[in-house]
């Protein structure tokens, strides 16, 4: 599922590099404010240590391109990678993935995928990986092949509601030519 996430969102942002004329604001506003952060986190930490307000405020100055970035009006730029998504959060716990998609937009993730698998989707994330970590860490959990058939469509499901809820929010701003 991390390899899902990450490829998506990459690709997202490859095909939205790759379209002419297209603005900053086809990327959804939480998306560009967490590349704002992502750009400003280092800034404000240094100011808040060293209390040096005037090399603070050159450093913000070089910042500039935040701003009609932000505002949508800005050409996307060649180092939007889709990775400010998923950044320290690739790993798919419910916790992380709640987080990703609130990055996007979108903050009841959970009750969308549940509403479309049926089922309490979060409940099986964390079934799946509890599994997965059990099997990394060389403590194998009894199963029987019907548990493992289970589970892959249990993730296989997730996946593809994933895949729908993503195709929607990703779509909206300038159509299918994103998917």
């Amino acid at each position: 599922m991390e390899e899902y996430i990450r490829s998506v969102f990459e690709a997202w942002a490859f095909r939205l590099r790759s379209l002419n004329d297209i603005r900053s604001n086809a990327i959804p506003v939480r998306t560009r404010v967490a590349v704002a952060k992502s750009r400003l986190t280092q800034h404000f930490s240094a100011l808040a240590y060293t209390s040096d307000e005037g090399r603070f405020l050159k450093k913000i100055e070089r910042e500039s391109d935040l701003w009609a970035f932000l505002e949508g009006s800005a050409q996307i730029p060649a180092g939007f990678d889709g990775g400010v998504v998923f950044a320290e959060r690739k790993y798919p716990s419910a916790k992380n993935v709640k987080v990703m998609f609130s990055r996007i937009g979108i903050d009841n993730i959970f009750d969308q995928i549940s509403g479309r698998i049926n089922a309490d989707a979060e409940y099986r994330l964390e079934s799946f990986n509890s599994i997965r970590t059990a099997l990394a860490h060389a403590n194998p959990p009894q199963l029987t092949y019907l548990d493992v058939k289970r589970n892959i469509k249990n993730v296989q499901d997730l996946v593809a509601a994933i895949d729908r809820i993503l195709h929607k929010a990703l779509s909206t701003t300038i159509g299918t030519t994103v998917w």
